[in-house]
């Protein structure tokens, strides 16, 4: 939904700006890899996103791949 997908973006913005590093343009098809997080950042996102949602799609194993764009990982917290 466009409710966690604002979520989502909302929070890379600020984790960015906590680096001294300007908000990237961000778009639902924008891909992971260009945002700029290394492993750590995304788990720190992940973690983030379980809090705010009470949400952990990846307890399941059921997810064989981790999403490659913004839209794709919010869509699992809707």
């Amino acid at each position: 939904s466009m409710q966690s997908y604002a979520l989502l973006a909302d929070r890379i913005r600020v984790m960015l700006a906590e680096r001294g590093k300007p908000p990237p343009s961000l778009t639902p098809s924008t891909p992971l890899a260009e945002v700029g997080f290394d492993s750590l950042d995304l788990a720190a996102l992940i973690v983030h996103l379980e809090e705010e949602t009470g949400k952990d799609p990846f307890s399941s194993g059921a997810l064989t791949e981790f999403p490659r764009d913004l839209q794709t990982l919010a869509s699992l917290y809707d």
